[in-house]
């Protein structure tokens, strides 16, 4: 009886991992609807693609609603055949009990239970969201600054979006912009030059240029904005592309063991596209003429990544060394020295258990030795597998009679 039941778990269990292995394929589109603000009932529709090989029925399912009772959904369960796309639709009532700034439902859609799938079976699900933005109340300006790519020694271009996410117009808008440098000099102000309008939920788009060739780094832009008495200021990076990568982060302690050593460092790229084939080595002179090298790695634009390397070296000892950390990218290289601290793990380690140690005897001689716990727990376990065992032997007696 017992082996027919580790049958029996054996085969779901078997089950269970091919159903989790087979592919399921559902679709969503769009995954964010964006509802226009407008008084009344708004619409929505979310196409639902099958390209499963069977004939799928959905759940849907709604896990979050801002709107109340002002949400409708056309039905809540619904069917697809193999290969084909279906449509969901909705809609809300946007009136006057809605709360300022945005509003959404979430909602999951769901494979159901059918011929193909079972209950134990893992069911793919999607996760949309219909929302609606609604202005707060007077005037309110939102600024998002967008840069185009530089270079080093070249004039820099961006833009600045305005949207007026108030239930007011504003009738005048004046924006300047002030650039400053890493050490927070001011290098120059751009005004716009222009007057803008804008109605509630209205957005316009302001561009400007720098009067003159900016270096290779990073620089803080400081967005003024006057609309209508009032002020509004928002900072923003600006970023002049230098095909250059710096470390933002060495260690100062280094570990080994067995003569391997690892170390972690962080690398920042200063270039607006990713960088490939990049590789990090560190140097110890005074130890060996052998470097250690990490693997060959890609840094995104701008990108903030930790690096780790390991390698050997032989007859290593602990102490305080000069190092060099190299970053090799294409024909370049960016380095940067710094004396560092090699200590042995194993060494560490054994301090570490020479501190458990002490730390045990300090402790009273009443203390419950381990072994005694050990065989308590043991006998425990032993008492409670025969109670169970007679227990069943009685209830197998008692069903005969």
């Amino acid at each position: 009886m017992r082996f027919k039941r580790i049958g029996i778990f054996l085969v779901l269990l078997f089950s269970m991992v091919l159903t989790l292995s087979e592919a399921y394929c559902l679709g969503i589109n769009p995954g964010v609807y964006d509802i226009e603000y407008s008084k009344g009932r708004q619409n929505f529709k979310f196409n639902v693609l099958n390209r499963n090989s069977y004939t799928t029925l959905n759940e849907v399912e709604i896990l979050s609603n801002d709107f109340g009772s002002n949400l409708n959904f056309d039905t809540d369960s619904f069917k697809l055949p193999p290969d084909s796309m279906g449509a969901i639709q909705g809609s809300v009532l946007i009136d006057e009990s809605l709360e300022p700034g945005e509003n959404c439902a979430r909602f999951r859609i769901t494979e159901g239970i059918n011929s193909r799938t079972s209950m134990i079976e893992a069911r793919p699900a999607l996760i949309a969201r219909a929302c609606v933005f609604v202005p707060y109340p007077g005037k309110y300006v939102e600024p998002e600054i967008s840069q185009d790519s530089a270079v080093d020694n070249s004039k820099v271009y961006f833009s600045a979006k305005l949207e007026n996410k108030g239930d007011q117009p504003i009738a005048n808008c004046k924006i300047s912009v002030k650039i400053y440098d890493a050490s927070g000099a001011l290098i120059e102000e751009i005004p716009s030059n222009q007057t803008i309008s804008l109605n509630p939920l209205e957005t316009k788009t302001i561009f400007f240029r720098t009067s003159q060739a900016l270096k290779g780094g990073e620089y803080k832009g400081q967005l003024l904005i006057n609309y209508d008495g009032e002020k509004k200021e928002e900072e923003f990076p600006l970023r002049v592309g230098i095909r250059d990568i710096e470390f933002a982060e060495v260690p100062s302690t280094l570990y080994f063991k067995d003569d391997v050593i690892t170390f972690t460092a962080k690398l920042k790229s200063l270039w607006n596209d990713r960088i490939y084939n990049a590789y990090l080595e560190l140097s110890i002179p005074e130890l060996s003429s052998k470097s250690i090298t990490s693997s060959v790695f890609t840094i995104g634009g701008w990108e903030e990544k930790e690096v780790e390397g390991i390698g050997r070296i032989q007859g290593l000892s602990e102490g305080s060394y000069d190092a060099e950390f190299i970053a090799h990218f294409g024909n370049q290289t960016a380095s940067i020295e710094k004396k560092i601290e090699l200590k042995e793990e194993v060494a560490e380690a054994k301090k570490e258990e020479a501190r458990e140690i002490k730390a045990v005897s300090l402790k009273s001689d009443n203390s419950i030795p381990p072994l005694a716990v050990g065989m308590f727990l043991f006998s425990t376990v032993v008492l409670v597998y025969v109670v169970i065992s007679l227990s069943k032997k009685r209830d197998l007696n008692s069903s005969d009679l």
